[in-house]
């Protein structure tokens, strides 16, 4: 099963398509989606124009997204809202099942705590994956989401 996860971003947003066969987990691909422009909109076709062709290149079977949250930074969430827009319907235009979940759920699925720091979260990630060496948190933080989404769709399909 391959699954995208991606951590939604204005400026920067944080992608991995990862395998899961068996019981290993390998990565595909990662990386930050950083669009180069000065308007939110073009900025916005960009982030879509570039998921798709991360989709078409690697075919993922879901995606998965970290749920947009409340900040008390109106601008901050405002922009966070567009850009998960943007990317939900990029996905859902290329005809991929879409699952979102919160911070609070990713933490605890890679770390079993809900409210664990990115430093831990980043290090189960480096743990899963078996990666040598620092990661880019946006990058970090997509990988969460797509072992989130490994772990919580394996349980579902567990209770059929």
């Amino acid at each position: 099963m391959k699954v995208m996860g991606i951590d939604p971003s204005l400026n920067s947003t944080g992608y991995c398509v990862i395998e899961k066969e068996g019981e290993k987990i390998s990565i595909l691909e990662k990386g930050v989606i950083k669009p180069a422009s000065n308007t939110i909109s073009e900025k916005l076709y960009n982030l879509a124009r570039k998921i798709k062709e991360i989709i078409d290149i690697y075919s993922p079977d879901e995606v998965a997204l970290e749920n947009v949250y409340s900040s008390p930074f109106k601008k901050s969430s405002i922009l966070l809202a567009l850009s998960a827009g943007a990317l939900i319907s990029a996905v859902c235009e290329r005809g991929k099942p879409i699952f979102q979940y919160t911070t609070t759920e990713i933490k605890k699925a890679v770390t079993g705590w809900g409210r664990a720091g990115k430093k831990d979260v980043e290090r189960m990630v480096r743990r899963f994956l078996k990666i040598d060496g620092g990661i880019n948190s946006d990058v970090s933080d997509a990988i969460a989401v797509a072992i989130c989404h490994l772990f919580s769709s394996s349980k579902l399909r567990n209770l059929k």
